[in-house]
């Protein structure tokens, strides 16, 4: 568990104020300067979830209809804004939301502290 939530505290969830990438871990730090997830315009999601999404070369998710969606298929149709990328954007969002309020809430404090104060 612990190597899973390194990967996702170390995976962007949002931009800053310059457009670069901002990881969970940086978006929960109180002095962060991030763009909240509600700030974030339609290509600017597309664009931090196409990234999360090349973080995970063995990433694959069904879809009814379409069948086996890969990486590669993943992340083309997220950047090309299609229905399907558009479905996709919106998983990856709601798990972020919920990333966000379980570190925010504290309920992964401890958690995180470890991680960060090991080795």
């Amino acid at each position: 568990m612990l190597n899973s939530l390194r990967e996702e505290l170390e995976s962007p969830v949002s931009i800053d104020e310059r457009g670069r990438p901002v990881t969970l871990y940086e978006f929960t730090r109180k002095d962060s300067k991030c763009l909240s997830l509600s700030q974030l315009s339609s290509h600017d999601r597309a664009k931090v979830v196409a990234e999360r999404l090349r973080r995970r070369p063995k990433y694959k998710v069904a879809a009814i209809g379409i069948g086996e969606i890969d990486q590669r298929m993943a992340i083309a149709e997220v950047e090309a804004l299609s229905d399907i990328g558009q479905s996709l954007i919106e998983r990856e969002q709601y798990g972020i939301e919920m990333l966000v309020e379980e570190v925010k809430e504290g309920r992964l404090k401890d958690v995180v502290e470890k991680l960060y104060t090991s080795c």
